[in-house]
Protein backbone atom coordinates (compact mmCIF):
# COMPACT_ATOMS: atom_id res chain seq x y z
CA UNK A 1 0.00 0.00 0.00
CA UNK A 2 1.32 3.44 -0.91
CA UNK A 3 0.94 6.03 1.83
CA UNK A 4 2.26 9.39 0.76
CA UNK A 5 3.89 12.28 2.58
CA UNK A 6 4.48 13.18 6.20
CA UNK A 7 0.88 14.09 6.98
CA UNK A 8 0.22 16.32 9.95
CA UNK A 9 -3.29 15.09 10.48
CA UNK A 10 -5.99 17.45 11.68
CA UNK A 11 -9.47 16.56 12.88
CA UNK A 12 -11.21 17.67 9.66
CA UNK A 13 -13.00 15.12 7.57
CA UNK A 14 -12.46 16.72 4.14
CA UNK A 15 -9.42 15.84 2.05
CA UNK A 16 -8.57 18.81 -0.19
CA UNK A 17 -6.93 18.14 -3.56
CA UNK A 18 -5.18 21.02 -5.34
CA UNK A 19 -4.80 20.75 -9.12
CA UNK A 20 -1.63 22.49 -10.36
CA UNK A 21 -1.59 21.31 -13.97
CA UNK A 22 -2.79 24.36 -15.93
CA UNK A 23 -0.49 26.27 -18.29
CA UNK A 24 -2.10 29.73 -17.90
CA UNK A 25 -1.33 30.70 -21.49
CA UNK A 26 -3.61 33.76 -21.38
CA UNK A 27 -1.17 35.37 -18.95
CA UNK A 28 1.80 35.04 -21.31
CA UNK A 29 4.60 36.17 -21.30
CA UNK A 30 4.77 36.00 -17.50
CA UNK A 31 3.11 32.59 -17.39
CA UNK A 32 5.01 29.86 -19.27
CA UNK A 33 4.78 26.08 -19.37
CA UNK A 34 7.81 25.82 -17.07
CA UNK A 35 6.40 28.35 -14.56
CA UNK A 36 2.64 28.80 -15.05
CA UNK A 37 0.13 31.17 -13.51
CA UNK A 38 -0.37 29.57 -10.05
CA UNK A 39 3.25 30.17 -9.08
CA UNK A 40 3.29 33.92 -9.73
CA UNK A 41 2.42 36.83 -7.48
CA UNK A 42 0.35 39.56 -9.09
CA UNK A 43 -0.14 43.22 -8.08
CA UNK A 44 -2.01 43.67 -4.82
CA UNK A 45 -1.25 40.09 -3.75
CA UNK A 46 1.22 39.30 -0.98
CA UNK A 47 1.57 35.68 -2.08
CA UNK A 48 1.32 33.61 -5.25
CA UNK A 49 -2.05 32.16 -6.23
CA UNK A 50 -0.86 28.68 -5.22
CA UNK A 51 0.24 29.84 -1.76
CA UNK A 52 -3.09 31.64 -1.32
CA UNK A 53 -4.91 28.40 -2.20
CA UNK A 54 -2.88 26.42 0.35
CA UNK A 55 -3.46 28.95 3.12
CA UNK A 56 -7.17 29.04 2.35
CA UNK A 57 -7.29 25.39 3.39
CA UNK A 58 -5.61 25.94 6.78
CA UNK A 59 -8.75 25.11 8.77
CA UNK A 60 -7.91 21.91 10.69
CA UNK A 61 -11.48 21.49 11.95
CA UNK A 62 -12.66 21.29 8.34
CA UNK A 63 -9.72 20.07 6.24
CA UNK A 64 -7.00 17.46 6.39
CA UNK A 65 -3.60 18.56 5.03
CA UNK A 66 -3.77 18.98 1.25
CA UNK A 67 -2.84 16.60 -1.54
CA UNK A 68 -1.24 18.32 -4.51
CA UNK A 69 -1.36 17.04 -8.09
CA UNK A 70 1.39 18.71 -10.10
CA UNK A 71 3.41 18.27 -13.26
CA UNK A 72 6.88 16.81 -12.84
CA UNK A 73 8.41 19.96 -14.36
CA UNK A 74 7.04 22.08 -11.50
CA UNK A 75 7.95 19.80 -8.60
CA UNK A 76 10.62 22.02 -7.02
CA UNK A 77 8.47 25.16 -7.27
CA UNK A 78 5.52 23.30 -5.74
CA UNK A 79 7.59 21.98 -2.84
CA UNK A 80 9.25 25.35 -2.14
CA UNK A 81 5.99 27.30 -2.13
CA UNK A 82 4.19 24.61 -0.12
CA UNK A 83 6.80 24.89 2.63
CA UNK A 84 6.41 28.67 2.49
CA UNK A 85 2.64 28.35 3.03
CA UNK A 86 2.43 25.36 5.38
CA UNK A 87 5.82 24.95 7.01
CA UNK A 88 6.15 21.37 5.75
CA UNK A 89 6.05 19.38 2.51
CA UNK A 90 2.56 17.90 2.01
CA UNK A 91 1.62 14.96 -0.20
CA UNK A 92 2.72 15.79 -3.77
CA UNK A 93 1.72 13.47 -6.63
CA UNK A 94 3.56 14.07 -9.90
CA UNK A 95 1.97 13.67 -13.31
CA UNK A 96 4.48 12.63 -15.98
CA UNK A 97 2.57 14.84 -18.44
CA UNK A 98 -0.46 17.11 -18.40
CA UNK A 99 -3.63 15.29 -19.50
CA UNK A 100 -6.32 17.69 -18.21
CA UNK A 101 -8.33 17.36 -15.01
CA UNK A 102 -10.05 13.96 -15.31
CA UNK A 103 -6.87 11.82 -15.08
CA UNK A 104 -5.50 14.08 -12.32
CA UNK A 105 -8.68 13.82 -10.24
CA UNK A 106 -8.96 10.07 -10.80
CA UNK A 107 -5.44 9.41 -9.52
CA UNK A 108 -6.00 11.66 -6.49
CA UNK A 109 -9.16 9.71 -5.71
CA UNK A 110 -7.20 6.44 -5.87
CA UNK A 111 -4.68 7.80 -3.37
CA UNK A 112 -7.35 8.95 -0.92
CA UNK A 113 -9.19 5.65 -1.31
CA UNK A 114 -5.97 3.98 -0.12
CA UNK A 115 -5.45 6.16 2.97
CA UNK A 116 -9.05 7.15 3.89
CA UNK A 117 -11.75 5.26 1.92
CA UNK A 118 -14.62 6.93 3.81
CA UNK A 119 -13.39 10.49 3.30
CA UNK A 120 -15.01 13.44 1.59
CA UNK A 121 -12.89 14.99 -1.17
CA UNK A 122 -12.76 18.69 -2.08
CA UNK A 123 -11.05 19.44 -5.41
CA UNK A 124 -9.92 22.94 -6.34
CA UNK A 125 -7.62 24.50 -8.96
CA UNK A 126 -4.46 26.18 -7.67
CA UNK A 127 -4.96 29.49 -9.46
CA UNK A 128 -8.27 30.98 -8.33
CA UNK A 129 -8.77 34.18 -6.36
CA UNK A 130 -11.23 33.94 -3.45
CA UNK A 131 -11.68 37.07 -1.39
CA UNK A 132 -14.17 35.91 1.27
CA UNK A 133 -12.64 33.08 3.29
CA UNK A 134 -15.61 32.82 5.65
CA UNK A 135 -18.12 32.42 2.81
CA UNK A 136 -15.77 29.90 1.18
CA UNK A 137 -15.76 27.63 4.24
CA UNK A 138 -19.47 28.13 4.89
CA UNK A 139 -20.42 26.97 1.38
CA UNK A 140 -18.26 23.88 1.75
CA UNK A 141 -19.83 23.04 5.11
CA UNK A 142 -23.27 23.54 3.58
CA UNK A 143 -22.44 21.14 0.74
CA UNK A 144 -21.35 18.38 3.16
CA UNK A 145 -24.85 16.92 3.42
CA UNK A 146 -25.12 16.40 -0.33
CA UNK A 147 -21.61 14.91 -0.51
CA UNK A 148 -22.41 12.46 2.30
CA UNK A 149 -25.66 11.55 0.51
CA UNK A 150 -23.75 10.38 -2.57
CA UNK A 151 -23.94 13.51 -4.72
CA UNK A 152 -21.14 15.06 -6.77
CA UNK A 153 -21.22 18.74 -5.84
CA UNK A 154 -19.91 21.36 -8.21
CA UNK A 155 -19.67 24.99 -7.12
CA UNK A 156 -21.18 27.71 -9.31
CA UNK A 157 -20.41 31.42 -9.19
CA UNK A 158 -23.33 33.88 -9.49
CA UNK A 159 -22.52 35.83 -12.70
CA UNK A 160 -21.66 39.51 -12.38
CA UNK A 161 -21.39 40.16 -16.13
CA UNK A 162 -22.02 38.40 -19.47
CA UNK A 163 -18.64 36.63 -19.60
CA UNK A 164 -17.91 34.67 -22.79
CA UNK A 165 -14.68 33.13 -21.49
CA UNK A 166 -16.31 30.98 -18.78
CA UNK A 167 -18.46 27.87 -18.82
CA UNK A 168 -21.99 28.06 -17.38
CA UNK A 169 -24.09 25.63 -15.30
CA UNK A 170 -27.86 25.60 -15.68
CA UNK A 171 -29.60 24.45 -12.52
CA UNK A 172 -33.12 23.28 -11.76
CA UNK A 173 -34.83 26.10 -9.90
CA UNK A 174 -35.54 25.32 -6.26
CA UNK A 175 -38.59 27.38 -5.32
CA UNK A 176 -36.64 30.61 -5.47
CA UNK A 177 -33.95 29.42 -3.05
CA UNK A 178 -30.68 30.45 -4.67
CA UNK A 179 -28.42 29.63 -1.69
CA UNK A 180 -28.75 25.84 -1.54
CA UNK A 181 -27.69 23.03 -3.84
CA UNK A 182 -29.84 22.20 -6.85
CA UNK A 183 -29.70 19.44 -9.46
CA UNK A 184 -27.63 20.29 -12.53
CA UNK A 185 -29.70 20.58 -15.69
CA UNK A 186 -27.01 21.32 -18.30
CA UNK A 187 -23.51 22.66 -18.93
CA UNK A 188 -22.66 25.30 -21.54
CA UNK A 189 -19.04 25.93 -22.51
CA UNK A 190 -17.97 29.50 -23.40
CA UNK A 191 -21.18 30.88 -24.96
CA UNK A 192 -21.53 33.56 -27.60
CA UNK A 193 -21.91 37.16 -26.45
CA UNK A 194 -25.68 37.15 -26.96
CA UNK A 195 -26.18 33.88 -25.10
CA UNK A 196 -23.89 35.03 -22.30
CA UNK A 197 -26.02 38.16 -21.89
CA UNK A 198 -29.16 36.02 -21.58
CA UNK A 199 -27.52 33.70 -19.06
CA UNK A 200 -26.14 36.51 -16.92
CA UNK A 201 -29.63 38.05 -16.73
CA UNK A 202 -31.22 34.79 -15.54
CA UNK A 203 -30.99 33.36 -12.02
CA UNK A 204 -30.89 29.83 -13.46
CA UNK A 205 -27.27 30.08 -14.56
CA UNK A 206 -23.99 30.08 -12.65
CA UNK A 207 -20.39 30.28 -13.81
CA UNK A 208 -18.61 26.94 -13.72
CA UNK A 209 -15.73 27.23 -11.25
CA UNK A 210 -14.25 23.77 -11.82
CA UNK A 211 -14.42 23.06 -8.07
CA UNK A 212 -15.89 19.71 -6.97
CA UNK A 213 -16.79 17.84 -3.80
CA UNK A 214 -18.01 14.33 -3.01
CA UNK A 215 -17.26 11.11 -1.19
CA UNK A 216 -14.47 8.78 -2.22
CA UNK A 217 -16.98 6.07 -3.10
CA UNK A 218 -19.09 8.42 -5.24
CA UNK A 219 -16.09 9.75 -7.15
CA UNK A 220 -14.82 6.22 -7.80
CA UNK A 221 -18.17 4.79 -8.89
CA UNK A 222 -19.04 7.71 -11.19
CA UNK A 223 -15.60 7.71 -12.82
CA UNK A 224 -15.85 3.93 -13.30
CA UNK A 225 -19.34 4.26 -14.83
CA UNK A 226 -18.76 7.17 -17.18
CA UNK A 227 -15.00 6.98 -17.86
CA UNK A 228 -13.90 3.36 -17.30
CA UNK A 229 -10.67 3.82 -19.27
CA UNK A 230 -9.69 6.66 -16.94
CA UNK A 231 -10.65 4.63 -13.86
CA UNK A 232 -8.48 1.68 -14.91
CA UNK A 233 -5.60 3.89 -16.03
CA UNK A 234 -5.63 5.77 -12.73
CA UNK A 235 -5.59 2.56 -10.70
CA UNK A 236 -2.60 1.25 -12.64
CA UNK A 237 -0.72 4.58 -12.71
CA UNK A 238 -1.14 4.99 -8.95
CA UNK A 239 -0.67 1.33 -8.06
CA UNK A 240 2.73 1.24 -9.81
CA UNK A 241 3.88 4.70 -8.71
CA UNK A 242 7.27 5.13 -7.07
CA UNK A 243 8.46 7.39 -4.25
CA UNK A 244 11.14 9.97 -5.04
CA UNK A 245 12.07 11.82 -1.83
CA UNK A 246 9.15 14.23 -1.19
CA UNK A 247 7.22 13.16 -4.29
CA UNK A 248 5.21 10.25 -5.64
CA UNK A 249 5.79 9.70 -9.35
CA UNK A 250 2.87 8.17 -11.23
CA UNK A 251 3.71 5.46 -13.74
CA UNK A 252 4.18 7.25 -17.07
CA UNK A 253 3.14 4.35 -19.28
CA UNK A 254 -0.17 3.74 -17.52
CA UNK A 255 -0.86 7.45 -17.03
CA UNK A 256 -0.38 7.98 -20.76
CA UNK A 257 -3.16 5.51 -21.60
CA UNK A 258 -5.78 7.88 -20.19
CA UNK A 259 -7.39 10.37 -22.61
CA UNK A 260 -6.64 14.07 -22.10
CA UNK A 261 -10.10 15.25 -21.04
CA UNK A 262 -11.63 17.48 -18.40
CA UNK A 263 -13.58 16.07 -15.46
CA UNK A 264 -16.62 18.05 -16.64
CA UNK A 265 -16.63 16.36 -20.05
CA UNK A 266 -15.68 12.91 -18.76
CA UNK A 267 -18.02 12.67 -15.76
CA UNK A 268 -20.05 15.72 -14.71
CA UNK A 269 -21.96 16.07 -18.00
CA UNK A 270 -23.08 12.43 -17.78
CA UNK A 271 -23.63 11.63 -14.10
CA UNK A 272 -27.11 11.76 -12.58
CA UNK A 273 -25.58 12.63 -9.20
CA UNK A 274 -24.49 16.20 -10.09
CA UNK A 275 -25.74 19.09 -7.97
CA UNK A 276 -24.53 22.67 -7.92
CA UNK A 277 -23.92 24.89 -4.90
CA UNK A 278 -23.95 28.69 -5.35
CA UNK A 279 -20.51 29.95 -4.36
CA UNK A 280 -20.68 33.68 -3.54
CA UNK A 281 -17.24 34.06 -1.99
CA UNK A 282 -15.53 36.82 -3.98
CA UNK A 283 -14.33 34.36 -6.64
CA UNK A 284 -12.30 35.37 -9.68
CA UNK A 285 -10.53 33.27 -12.28
CA UNK A 286 -7.59 35.67 -12.75
CA UNK A 287 -7.31 34.16 -16.21
CA UNK A 288 -6.44 37.19 -18.35
CA UNK A 289 -4.60 40.48 -18.02
CA UNK A 290 -7.92 42.30 -18.08
CA UNK A 291 -9.16 40.25 -15.10
CA UNK A 292 -5.91 40.96 -13.22
CA UNK A 293 -6.46 44.69 -13.91
CA UNK A 294 -10.02 44.43 -12.58
CA UNK A 295 -8.85 42.68 -9.40
CA UNK A 296 -6.22 45.29 -8.62
CA UNK A 297 -6.60 48.78 -7.19
CA UNK A 298 -6.06 51.28 -9.99
CA UNK A 299 -4.50 54.73 -9.57
CA UNK A 300 -6.33 57.98 -10.29
CA UNK A 301 -5.90 57.43 -14.04
CA UNK A 302 -7.20 53.87 -13.90
CA UNK A 303 -3.75 52.35 -14.34
CA UNK A 304 -2.08 49.41 -12.60
CA UNK A 305 1.72 49.42 -12.63
CA UNK A 306 3.95 46.62 -11.38
CA UNK A 307 7.72 46.81 -11.62
CA UNK A 308 9.70 49.47 -13.48
CA UNK A 309 6.97 51.54 -15.20
CA UNK A 310 6.52 55.23 -15.97
CA UNK A 311 3.36 56.69 -17.53
CA UNK A 312 2.31 60.01 -18.98
CA UNK A 313 -1.18 60.77 -20.33
CA UNK A 314 -2.02 57.08 -19.94
CA UNK A 315 -5.39 55.74 -18.83
CA UNK A 316 -7.03 52.43 -17.84
CA UNK A 317 -3.95 50.36 -18.66
CA UNK A 318 -2.13 47.44 -17.06
CA UNK A 319 1.68 47.60 -17.04
CA UNK A 320 3.82 44.80 -15.59
CA UNK A 321 7.58 44.48 -15.96
CA UNK A 322 10.03 41.95 -14.57
CA UNK A 323 12.66 43.12 -17.04
CA UNK A 324 13.10 46.41 -18.94
CA UNK A 325 11.53 49.72 -17.97
CA UNK A 326 8.09 50.30 -19.53
CA UNK A 327 7.26 53.87 -20.53
CA UNK A 328 3.94 54.98 -22.06
CA UNK A 329 2.68 58.25 -23.51
CA UNK A 330 -0.82 59.12 -24.70
CA UNK A 331 -2.34 55.62 -24.67
CA UNK A 332 -5.31 53.97 -22.99
CA UNK A 333 -6.84 50.52 -22.40
CA UNK A 334 -3.58 48.67 -23.01
CA UNK A 335 -1.98 45.64 -21.39
CA UNK A 336 1.82 45.83 -21.59
CA UNK A 337 3.78 42.99 -20.01
CA UNK A 338 7.57 42.83 -20.25
CA UNK A 339 9.79 39.99 -19.08
CA UNK A 340 13.52 39.53 -19.53
CA UNK A 341 13.01 38.00 -22.97
CA UNK A 342 9.59 39.02 -24.35
CA UNK A 343 7.09 41.91 -24.46
CA UNK A 344 3.32 41.80 -25.02
CA UNK A 345 1.40 44.91 -26.08
CA UNK A 346 -2.36 44.31 -26.41
CA UNK A 347 -5.74 45.92 -26.17
CA UNK A 348 -6.58 45.16 -22.55
CA UNK A 349 -10.09 43.99 -23.47
CA UNK A 350 -8.73 41.54 -26.06
CA UNK A 351 -5.75 40.23 -24.10
CA UNK A 352 -7.53 36.95 -23.30
CA UNK A 353 -7.56 36.00 -26.99
CA UNK A 354 -3.87 35.16 -27.16
CA UNK A 355 -4.14 31.68 -28.64
CA UNK A 356 -3.54 32.58 -32.34
CA UNK A 357 -0.54 34.71 -31.39
CA UNK A 358 0.95 31.95 -29.21
CA UNK A 359 0.39 29.43 -32.00
CA UNK A 360 2.57 31.60 -34.25
CA UNK A 361 5.24 31.93 -31.56
CA UNK A 362 5.29 28.19 -31.02
CA UNK A 363 6.46 27.82 -34.61
CA UNK A 364 9.08 30.58 -34.59
CA UNK A 365 10.18 30.92 -30.94
CA UNK A 366 9.00 27.82 -29.03
CA UNK A 367 11.32 28.58 -26.10
CA UNK A 368 9.26 31.70 -25.35
CA UNK A 369 6.17 29.54 -24.80
CA UNK A 370 7.81 26.84 -22.73
CA UNK A 371 10.81 28.27 -20.91
CA UNK A 372 10.48 30.91 -18.21
CA UNK A 373 13.51 33.15 -17.56
CA UNK A 374 13.49 31.95 -13.93
CA UNK A 375 14.32 28.25 -13.51
CA UNK A 376 13.63 26.60 -10.15
CA UNK A 377 15.86 23.91 -8.72
CA UNK A 378 15.72 22.14 -5.33
CA UNK A 379 18.80 24.10 -4.19
CA UNK A 380 17.55 27.52 -5.37
CA UNK A 381 16.94 29.11 -8.75
CA UNK A 382 18.61 30.91 -11.61
CA UNK A 383 17.66 33.48 -14.24
CA UNK A 384 19.15 33.53 -17.73
CA UNK A 385 20.35 37.11 -18.31
CA UNK A 386 21.66 36.62 -21.83
CA UNK A 387 22.20 33.67 -24.13
CA UNK A 388 23.76 33.35 -27.56
CA UNK A 389 25.47 30.48 -29.42
CA UNK A 390 28.65 29.69 -27.51
CA UNK A 391 27.90 31.50 -24.24
CA UNK A 392 25.26 32.02 -21.57
CA UNK A 393 25.11 34.36 -18.58
CA UNK A 394 23.09 33.30 -15.51
CA UNK A 395 22.16 35.01 -12.25
CA UNK A 396 22.17 32.21 -9.67
CA UNK A 397 20.63 32.13 -6.18
CA UNK A 398 21.43 29.26 -3.80
CA UNK A 399 19.29 28.83 -0.69
CA UNK A 400 20.97 28.58 2.75
CA UNK A 401 22.41 25.05 3.10
CA UNK A 402 21.63 24.44 -0.57
CA UNK A 403 24.06 22.36 -2.60
CA UNK A 404 24.32 21.64 -6.30
CA UNK A 405 25.30 18.20 -7.53
CA UNK A 406 28.93 17.13 -7.78
CA UNK A 407 29.27 17.26 -11.56
CA UNK A 408 31.34 17.96 -14.63
CA UNK A 409 30.71 19.21 -18.17
CA UNK A 410 32.24 17.87 -21.34
CA UNK A 411 31.96 20.90 -23.63
CA UNK A 412 31.71 24.07 -21.55
CA UNK A 413 33.67 26.01 -18.98
CA UNK A 414 32.03 28.08 -16.22
CA UNK A 415 33.24 31.28 -14.55
CA UNK A 416 31.60 32.17 -11.22
CA UNK A 417 31.66 35.63 -9.61
CA UNK A 418 30.29 35.80 -6.05
CA UNK A 419 27.98 38.78 -5.48
CA UNK A 420 26.62 38.06 -2.01
CA UNK A 421 27.12 35.42 0.68
CA UNK A 422 29.69 32.66 1.01
CA UNK A 423 30.24 29.89 -1.51
CA UNK A 424 31.85 26.57 -0.74
CA UNK A 425 33.38 25.24 -3.93
CA UNK A 426 34.58 21.73 -4.67
CA UNK A 427 37.14 21.83 -7.48
CA UNK A 428 38.58 18.50 -8.58
CA UNK A 429 39.57 16.89 -5.23
CA UNK A 430 39.79 20.07 -3.13
CA UNK A 431 37.29 22.24 -1.24
CA UNK A 432 37.59 25.98 -0.55
CA UNK A 433 35.40 29.00 0.27
CA UNK A 434 34.82 32.11 -1.83
CA UNK A 435 33.38 35.42 -0.65
CA UNK A 436 31.98 38.57 -2.19
CA UNK A 437 33.67 39.51 -5.50
CA UNK A 438 35.86 36.39 -5.48
CA UNK A 439 35.80 34.38 -8.69
CA UNK A 440 36.69 30.96 -10.02
CA UNK A 441 36.86 29.32 -13.44
CA UNK A 442 35.76 25.71 -13.88
CA UNK A 443 37.42 24.04 -16.86
CA UNK A 444 35.68 21.39 -18.99
CA UNK A 445 35.78 17.85 -17.56
CA UNK A 446 36.66 19.17 -14.10
CA UNK A 447 34.70 17.73 -11.20
CA UNK A 448 33.04 20.53 -9.21
CA UNK A 449 30.26 21.42 -6.81
CA UNK A 450 28.78 24.70 -5.50
CA UNK A 451 27.31 24.91 -1.99
CA UNK A 452 25.93 27.59 0.33
CA UNK A 453 27.16 26.77 3.85
CA UNK A 454 25.74 29.96 5.34
CA UNK A 455 22.38 31.10 6.72
CA UNK A 456 21.84 33.78 4.05
CA UNK A 457 21.11 33.57 0.34
CA UNK A 458 24.15 33.01 -1.90
CA UNK A 459 24.09 35.08 -5.09
CA UNK A 460 26.48 34.83 -8.01
CA UNK A 461 26.87 35.35 -11.74
CA UNK A 462 27.82 32.38 -13.91
CA UNK A 463 29.29 32.83 -17.38
CA UNK A 464 29.23 29.66 -19.48
CA UNK A 465 31.26 29.38 -22.68
CA UNK A 466 32.03 26.53 -25.03
CA UNK A 467 31.10 24.70 -28.20
CA UNK A 468 27.90 23.42 -26.54
CA UNK A 469 26.12 24.93 -23.53
CA UNK A 470 22.93 22.86 -23.33
CA UNK A 471 21.60 21.91 -19.91
CA UNK A 472 22.03 18.23 -20.79
CA UNK A 473 25.84 18.59 -20.85
CA UNK A 474 26.13 17.43 -17.26
CA UNK A 475 27.48 14.28 -15.60
CA UNK A 476 26.33 14.01 -11.99
CA UNK A 477 28.63 12.06 -9.70
CA UNK A 478 26.80 12.76 -6.44
CA UNK A 479 23.59 14.61 -5.75
CA UNK A 480 21.73 15.31 -2.51
CA UNK A 481 18.47 15.17 -4.47
CA UNK A 482 18.96 11.65 -5.82
CA UNK A 483 20.29 12.26 -9.34
CA UNK A 484 23.70 10.52 -9.07
CA UNK A 485 25.12 8.44 -11.92
CA UNK A 486 28.73 7.40 -11.07
CA UNK A 487 30.76 6.68 -7.88
CA UNK A 488 32.21 9.42 -5.65
CA UNK A 489 35.93 10.24 -5.62
CA UNK A 490 37.76 11.07 -2.41
CA UNK A 491 37.47 14.78 -1.58
CA UNK A 492 40.02 16.51 0.67
CA UNK A 493 39.16 19.75 2.43
CA UNK A 494 41.57 22.68 2.14
CA UNK A 495 42.48 24.15 5.56
CA UNK A 496 42.94 27.69 4.21
CA UNK A 497 40.11 29.84 2.80
CA UNK A 498 41.35 30.82 -0.65
CA UNK A 499 40.01 33.99 -2.21
CA UNK A 500 40.46 33.15 -5.87
CA UNK A 501 41.13 29.94 -7.75
CA UNK A 502 41.53 29.72 -11.50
Amino acid sequence: MLVLGMFQMGSGCIYPVILCGGAGNRLWPLSRHDRPKPFHRFPGMEQTLFVQTLRRLLHPDLFHPPIIIANDVHRFTVAEQAVQALGYVPAIILEPEGRNTAPAIATAVEHIHTVAPDAIIFITPADHVILDDIAFCKAIEQAMGDALAGKLVTFGIPPTRPETGYGYIERHQQNGNDKSTAPVYAFTEKPSKGLAEEMAASDKYLWNSGIFMGSVSTFRSEIETHAPNIASGARLAYGTAVHDRDFLRLNAEHFGTMPAISFDYAVMEHTKQAVVMPFACGWADAGSWDSIWQLTGQDKDGNVCEGACHTEATQNSYLHSTGPVITTLGVRNLAIIATEDAVLVADRHKAQYLKPLLTQLEQTHPELIKKHPRVDRPWGYYTILHEQPGYCIKHIHVFPQGRLSLQKHQYRSEHWIILRGTAQVTYDTKIQQLHRYDSITISPNTLHRLENPGEKLLELVEIQSGSYIGEDDIIRVDDYYGRSTVPLPEIKSMPVKATVMT
